[in-house]
């Protein structure tokens, strides 16, 4: 596993647990590691961090910058909890996906 994904992966995991210091602690190490590069897993755990305003200011960055992750944006469970906010809405109707 790389080094990104295991601090990504303790994000969510200690979120789980109840360790929310230990949670963002996780989270600053990735980006000190890959910067903006990991922008779409920032919106992922912001979602299920709860944080909506967070999640879905990363989606813009995610889409300014064009870096990896929108082509998931119609399926990733992950996101189930900023589906209805209207500026995902409104990302997902930019992205064009078919039907």
């Amino acid at each position: 596993m790389h080094e990104d994904a295991r601090h990504w992966c303790l994000t969510l995991a200690y979120h789980a647990v109840g360790r929310q210091a230990d949670a963002e602690h996780e989270l600053e190490a990735l980006e000190k590691l890959v910067g903006d590069a990991d922008a779409f897993n920032y919106a992922e755990t912001y979602a299920q961090w709860g944080n909506a305003p967070a999640a879905l200011q990363w989606l813009a960055k995610v889409e300014q910058l064009r870096v990896s992750g929108l082509q998931y944006l119609k399926v990733d469970p992950l996101l189930d909890p900023i589906r209805n906010e209207p500026q995902f809405k409104a990302l997902l109707a930019r992205m064009k996906f078919p039907p």
